[in-house]
């Protein structure tokens, strides 16, 4: 008896540990093999995932490559935002920079990186925000969350904070999802606990 309870006992952790993460509030995880090294990935990405939910995951994989590169997150983040909130800048990938008013939302990010890593699942402060290999991003709305057919408001997972955060999300006449305002993901978050 005592082995069966063991025995079942291992199955069920090992079930526990195995299973993918998904919060139970989440409608919807997008998980990525890590992050776009270029325009090109980038774009590809965005095609991929042309929703109010891609394009909400997209401006925090654009947020998680200012740690590594900045001139390539700006232009990713300028890639995912609508005309208004970006400027032209030819010496720029992608041709396209955040504009002025955006600045002070990227400074806020680069300065803390845990506040872009935070929307990463398996991340929090316990652990000091460690990234895990796959990057997964949970996305949910609420019965508030559709605006109109072309304008919707999702919420992003964070480990950092008790709630999810919102983003606004607009699709263009191009039928491409961008996000106009994602000012609440730059937010600060839990400091890390090791």
């Amino acid at each position: 008896m005592v082995f069966l309870r063991w025995m079942l006992r291992s199955i069920v952790l090992a079930a526990v540990l195995t299973a993918p993460l998904h919060p139970a509030n989440a409608d919807e995880v997008l998980t990525f093999q890590g992050l776009p090294t270029s325009i090109d990935d980038f774009s590809a990405l965005q095609s991929a995932h042309n929703s109010p939910e891609g394009a909400a995951a997209m401006v925090v994989l654009a947020m998680l490559t200012f740690e590594q590169d900045a001139a390539l997150g700006r232009a990713l983040l300028a890639q995912c935002l609508i005309p208004t909130r970006v400027a032209s800048a030819p010496a720029a990938p992608g041709g396209l920079k955040p504009n002025s008013d955006t600045e002070f939302y990227i400074d806020q990010f680069t300065r803390d990186p845990n506040i872009a890593r935070s929307y990463i699942l398996g991340t929090s402060p316990q652990n000091g925000y460690a990234l895990p290999e796959i990057l997964s991003i949970a996305l949910s709305r609420n019965r508030l969350s559709v605006v109109s057919p072309s304008e919707v408001r999702v919420f992003v997972d964070t480990s950092g904070q008790p709630h999810p955060r919102p983003v606004y999300a607009v699709k263009g006449n191009d039928g491409q999802w961008r996000v106009d305002d994602f000012t609440s993901l730059s937010v600060g978050v839990f400091k890390p606990s090791n």
